[in-house]
């Protein structure tokens, strides 16, 4: 069957002898899309001039970022990271996580911004410092500190411990009552 005739087609054909009517030259266009990604220059395209204006600032954040913006879009993703492990699941990390980086996300004046920089850096810390402190409860249940104390050994040891004197350090004290 003819594509011309098939009434499924949903996609009406255009004729040939229509002509392409762009604001600018075709040149222009194909140099451009050369150098840019084509989604960035749909607005350009539809002559929106405010989202245009957008496109332009996206444009021109990715070619020049901000260091205290990737400074938080790294931790943003490290506390995420971290947020997999958090013990209490009922907490709700990663819904606060977020919602404290929306919060935020309005700052304009640097010294708040490096504030909540630092707050979050401390988060970060004391999650760390929740986690190896999970891990090593584990490890002192398994490992008592008696079994891995020197105090022990040497109280056995003969070359440290001859018969008539004990390297307790309060065995003296014993001696003299």
């Amino acid at each position: 069957m003819h594509a011309a005739r098939d009434p499924n087609r949903l996609i009406p054909r255009t004729s040939p002898r229509q002509p392409l009517s762009l604001p600018f030259p075709l040149t222009t266009l194909l140099l451009v899309l050369s150098v840019f990604k084509p989604s960035s220059l749909l607005p350009l395209l539809t002559h929106d001039r405010n989202a245009a204006m957008m496109s332009t600032l996206a444009l021109h954040q990715a070619s020049h970022p901000n260091p205290a913006r990737l400074r938080v879009l790294a931790l943003y993703k490290e506390l995420h990271r971290l947020g997999r492990d958090y013990p209490d699941p009922g907490y709700n990390f990663h819904r606060k996580l977020r919602g404290l980086f929306e919060k935020n996300k309005d700052l304009k004046d640097e010294e708040e911004i490096e504030k909540a920089i630092k707050m979050g850096e401390y988060i970060r810390n004391e999650t760390l410092a929740l986690y190896s402190l999970r891990k090593y409860r584990h490890l002192k249940r398994m490992y008592p500190f008696d079994s891995l104390s020197e105090l022990p050994f040497s109280r056995h040891d003969p070359t440290q411990n001859p018969a008539s004197s004990s390297s307790h350090p309060n065995a003296g004290d014993n001696q003299n009552t």
